[in-house]
């Protein structure tokens, strides 16, 4: 320094988004892999069978990643304001995905026959499409064309922030549409049923069931003796 008895410190108005903008490609890693994985934990929790989960969650990746690569393609620089569009982006995502994952991954549908309710096994992989895509894709379809509309009124304001958020959106839309309804179903229709059918919330609730037991009739065993 020059003057060292002076004991200056530069200081600048913008020096903090400065510092932002310097540290914000390792921030938007950490935020984005810390949010998927919530997402997969919210996935989980509703989605017994393992497989679906991690099918789910890579097409929930899927979507992020393309949408970040569109908005890459449109000029726009990664900043807080698109960082907050991805985040965005993967929360949205996993309402088209978790609801064709949830219903593939079902054994049996009901319907009413002469009055009746019955079960009626889907034990093929075109049954479980069919399935599918009559409960989830007009439900969908309204979803995302509703949301899309309800943000399209913003895209006159012409500034920064809210042309982000109707790109990013937009984007989501149409990416998880065509993920939900046609790339998901296409991949889980290749896994092997005996898979899919695999509940793990079943199997450790079976098990406690089977310790509990156990415990019972030691129980009743001891009485007897006594």
């Amino acid at each position: 320094m020059r003057y060292p008895n002076l004991n200056a410190s530069v200081w600048n108005v913008n020096a903090m988004f400065v510092d932002q903008m310097l540290s914000l490609k390792s921030l938007t890693w950490q935020t984005c892999l810390c949010t998927l994985f919530c997402m997969a934990i919210v996935c989980a929790i509703f989605i017994q069978n393992p497989i679906s989960v991690i099918m789910a969650t890579t097409a929930i990746a899927s979507i992020s990643l393309g949408v970040m690569g569109y908005l890459s393609f449109w000029h726009l620089d990664l900043d807080p304001v698109s960082l907050c569009a991805v985040l965005i982006s993967i929360g949205m995502a996993v309402d088209f995905v978790a609801h064709t994952t949830y219903h593939y991954q079902l054994s049996y549908r009901e319907a009413v026959r002469k009055g009746q309710e019955v079960r009626i096994d889907l034990d093929t992989p075109y049954s479980r499409i069919r399935h599918t895509i009559s409960n989830i894709a007009w439900p969908m379809s309204q979803a995302g064309i509703s949301t899309v509309i309800c943000i399209l009124p913003i895209v006159v304001l012409q500034n920064y922030i809210p042309l982000v958020f109707v790109k990013t959106i937009t984007l989501v839309v149409i990416w998880g549409l065509w993920h939900g309804l046609v790339l998901l179903p296409a991949f889980l229709s290749q896994i092997p049923l005996r898979l899919l059918n695999f509940n793990c919330y079943r199997v450790l609730v079976n098990a406690r069931n089977e310790v509990a037991g156990q415990e019972m009739l030691l129980l009743d065993g001891d009485a007897i003796r006594s």
